[in-house]
């Protein structure tokens, strides 16, 4: 379990450090909880909120394909690289428990 502080986590762009710093520490199957009660948005730029909500979470070789097959991706690599990082890369499941929102941010994770 995370907890992300509410004065400096407002988005999955900066929360994701609750998953690449925890990677290596989680079992295959397990899951990691991360309670966050000030996101309410994925990028800190408008631009990269949109890719990340396009693109979703998905692991390394399915954000290289996008990445090979999508231009905005690609003018836009740090989206990609925080979507990598940002994934469980199918090896743990992750929970976000944070205010709701109209696009629906608990389920993009």
């Amino acid at each position: 379990m995370v907890f992300l502080k509410e004065d400096k986590f407002k988005s999955t762009w900066i929360g994701g450090k609750a998953i690449y710093r925890t990677r290596m520490a989680v079992a295959d199957g397990r899951e990691v909880i991360i309670i966050a009660p000030s996101i309410h948005k994925f990028g800190e730029e408008q631009e990269i909120d949109m890719l990340i909500c396009k693109y979703g979470y998905c692991g390394k070789e399915i954000t290289f394909d996008y990445l090979c097959k999508n231009k905005d991706l690609q003018e836009n690599i740090s989206a990609a690289a925080h979507l990598i990082h940002g994934s469980s890369e199918g090896r743990f499941k992750i929970s976000l428990a944070s205010p709701p929102t109209k696009r629906g941010i608990n389920r993009k994770y």
